[in-house]
Parts: structure tokens; C-alpha cells; sequence
């Protein structure tokens, strides 16, 4: 199987283990509704997240690696539109809800989720790094590089 189809269904597979395990706090913790709503808007994130995820697939594909910035940039900003504009369309047209998409809202999302991104990509390099570093100096064991 080729790399790039392993890495998508690695992607995909992340964010459903992802949705569920928010699913799972939703219900135990935070008490959601067992009503059909609630069924109803969980099927509808799972759907938007993979969309997401394939949003930003696409966008990684065609950025390519020649700019990690704006390789970096052009996912988030795929992913970022087609999440709340997923939702918001979903939103005015089936769900309701519109009042959840105000300027200031969706704006205080985005701060939380560009200063996460960012986070997640200097802790992606800094494991390159790691990585790297281990592997060159002999601190990966034979196993483990051929893994």
C-alpha cells in the first residue's frame, strides 16, 4: 500500500478515535442528552471532522512539502473553513443554532484553535528533532528504525 494511503487512513482513523473519545467525555462527564438531537448533531460532527480531515489532506497534496509554513497554513485554513462552514450551512439550513456562529464566537475559536495548531506543529518538530538526534547518535535501538 502506498505511503500517502496509509497516512490518510492513519489521518481518518485518528479522528474518528478522536471524535469518539469526545463523545465518550460528552456522555460520562459533561452529561449530554440521550436524545435523538444529540445522536442527531454527533452523527453530523463525525461527518464535518472527516470532511475536515480530508479537507486538509487535499490541501497538504497540493501545498506539498516545499514550504513547511505554508504547507502548515493552508491545511489549517482548509480544515478551519470547511469545519464551521460545514456547520454553520448545516446550521441555516437543517439543525439550527445560527446564533452560535456570532463574529466574536467563531473568532474565539479560531484563537483557540491557531494557538493548538501551532502548539501541535512546534511539538511535531521538536519530536522530528528527537528523532532525528536518536537516530544518529545510536540511541534507537535496530528494531525501532526498521519498524
Amino acid at each position: 500500500m502506498p505511503v500517502c494511503a496509509v497516512l490518510r487512513r492513519d489521518a481518518l482513523a485518528s479522528t474518528v478515535g478522536l471524535w469518539l473519545a469526545n463523545q465518550a467525555v460528552g456522555f460520562t462527564i459533561f452529561h449530554y442528552p440521550w436524545d435523538g438531537l444529540t445522536f442527531l448533531w454527533g452523527a453530523v460532527l463525525i461527518v464535518v471532522t472527516l470532511l475536515t480531515t480530508a479537507a486538509a489532506q487535499v490541501s497538504v497534496a497540493n501545498l506539498g512539502k516545499r514550504n513547511l509554513i505554508a504547507t502548515a497554513l493552508g491545511s489549517f485554513v482548509a480544515a478551519f473553513t470547511v469545519y464551521e462552514g460545514g456547520l454553520y450551512l448545516l446550521s441555516v439550513t437543517a439543525m439550527g443554532g445560527t446564533e452560535d456562529f456570532a463574529a466574536s464566537i467563531v473568532l474565539r475559536i479560531l484563537e483557540i484553535n491557531v494557538a493548538a495548531f501551532v502548539g501541535l506543529v512546534l511539538l511535531s518538530q521538536v519530536a522530528e528533532r528527537l528523532c532525528l538526534l536518536a537516530g544518529s547518535s545510536g540511541l534507537m535501538s535496530t528494531t525501532a528504525r526498521h519498524a
